[in-house]
């Protein structure tokens, strides 16, 4: 309850737009038309909690469901 909010949005950042931002521009010169795989590390925190990992957790659970939302979109089949 006490994180401030910029610690949220810099773990955000961190662990959900940059990989995110990573596999845009692999998409758009090179995966689009040749395939490949990404693998994001998303650790156990993404499916638990604790104390002081509340941010930490929260990004990592969501950076999982974007690369499931993304694997849903960009894989083979899917265009």
């Amino acid at each position: 309850m006490d994180a401030a909010p910029e610690a949220w949005r810099d773990a955000f950042t961190v662990n959900v737009e940059a990989p995110l931002r990573l596999v845009q521009c692999a998409w758009r010169s090179w995966m689009s038309e040749h395939g490949g795989t990404v693998i994001n590390v998303c650790t156990e925190g993404a499916g638990h909690v604790g104390p002081n990992v509340g941010a930490y957790g929260t990004t990592k659970a969501a950076l999982l469901h974007l690369t499931q939302q993304l694997a849903g979109e960009l894989g083979p089949g899917c265009g």
